[in-house]
């Protein structure tokens, strides 16, 4: 777009973003995140039509991702920016990633249509739907989810950073779910999920990450 003396009013840019989700834009002194506001503000002080493809997923598979106030923050930005809209990468349907984004996904796509909610009516809605009379307790259980994701440090979707994000405390809220509605399947998951997020963090402290080792020019015997 910068060939043109005047920028088209058919021009539409796609910009594609993949950017710490532990600090909301804008960047502030967020090392991982100065080069994508520059970017966007770039584009939008030049009048530039444009939309963004994040990369919620990208790495971060089925894990745990609390991190739907620092979605809400910048929905609000890129409203304000005027950006024409929003598309971001999830993993096949059916794929573990739908649960574990489900929230957050939720709270980006009801921004889309409606800027003045916030992240946390928006979580309890969530809660309403789908967990039904368990609502009360599963807000309780996001709500301990989001100290993983606090919005003071960064969050890159990094292997060590999953012992940061679990929070333990979040399975009492779900037992109480569990007794208030056992039947409720989406209560069901939430539990097979725990476990399993339980099981990797685990998993990870018993089997440490591939370091660099010394090679020697012999075998050993």
């Amino acid at each position: 777009y910068k060939l043109y003396d005047k920028v088209p009013g058919n021009l539409l840019l796609s910009t594609t973003i993949s950017h710490c989700q532990g600090h909301p834009l804008p960047a502030g002194d967020c090392p991982s995140n100065g080069k994508v506001w520059r970017r966007l503000k770039e584009l939008a002080d030049g009048k530039v039509d444009f939309y963004v493809y994040d990369y919620y997923t990208y790495l971060w598979e089925g894990l745990p991702a609390p991190m739907w106030q620092t979605v809400a923050a910048d929905m609000k930005v890129l409203h304000q920016m005027g950006c024409r809209g929003f598309l971001s990468e999830v993993n096949a349907r059916g794929h573990d990633s739908w649960d574990g984004f489900a929230p957050a996904l939720y709270v980006a796509t009801r921004l889309l249509y409606d800027v003045t909610k916030t992240a946390d009516e928006l979580v309890e809605d969530w809660c309403r739907v789908r967990y039904g009379a368990a609502a009360r307790e599963m807000v309780d259980y996001f709500r301990a989810w989001e100290k993983g994701i606090p919005l003071t440090r960064c969050f890159n979707k990094r292997p060590e950073e999953f012992a940061q994000v679990f929070q333990p405390q979040a399975e009492a809220s779900l037992a109480e779910a569990e007794k208030r509605v056992p039947n409720n399947v989406f209560v069901v998951k939430s539990r097979r999920l725990f476990n399993a997020w339980k099981k990797n963090l685990e998993q990870r402290k018993r089997w440490p990450v591939v370091r660099q080792v010394k090679l020697e020019d012999r075998l050993s015997k």
